[in-house]
């Protein structure tokens, strides 16, 4: 076993785990209904982080509409973003090996699906360093420069999408061991 996977073998304890997300919730909630709800007040559009793709121009207007009090704000959601995914990432990083022990599977293959939650925040380091330097060019941004961190941004969601699916199937292979352990103590009983 890879020594990271047994680190996160020996941490991944329901209380690790309910300590790291309940943080990562309230850092999550910070984010969406404190600065960037006022971002999005401030342009009329969500901020760059929660859109799936966008383009130069697209980027270009929402920086103009914020004016340069809403960048400002903007540049700091991005920081506070940092310590978001810091929780996020280790929050769902021990949440897929306290469900792959639960399925006595901590030394088999599936458990390096801990490892996820680090590609998702890696490319949303990318993606908030990218809007940073974005935030930071303005008005003279490059073309290039938003192509390349809206393929982070693209890629970012796309992790999100799998480490989700990979959360939701383990906790359902969870819930059918569990139902067929009951099930067969029913049975033993009689």
């Amino acid at each position: 076993m890879i020594p990271f996977i047994q680190v996160m073998d020996r941490l991944a304890s329901g209380k690790n785990v309910l300590i790291f997300l309940g943080t990562q919730l309230v850092c999550q909630l910070l984010l969406l209904f404190g600065t960037g709800k006022r971002i999005e007040q401030k342009a009329g559009e969500p901020i760059l982080d929660l859109r799936f793709q966008y383009t130069h121009e697209q980027v270009m207007f929402f920086f103009t509409q914020l004016g340069e009090a809403g960048r400002a704000l903007h540049l700091y959601n991005q920081l506070l973003d940092f310590v978001f995914l810091f929780f996020y990432s280790i929050g769902y990083a021990l949440l897929i090996m306290y469900l792959v022990k639960k399925l006595n599977k901590e030394t088999s293959w599936i458990s390096s699906a801990c490892l996820l939650p680090y590609l998702l925040a890696f490319f949303d380091v990318l993606e908030n360093t990218g809007i940073i330097w974005m935030l930071r060019a303005y008005p003279d941004l490059s073309i290039n420069l938003v192509y390349v961190v809206n393929l982070f941004s693209i890629l970012k969601h796309l992790v999100t999408l799998i480490v989700l699916a990979t959360v939701l199937l383990l906790a359902l292979l969870v819930a059918r061991k569990y139902l067929r352990e009951k099930q067969q103590e029913k049975t033993s009983r009689r």
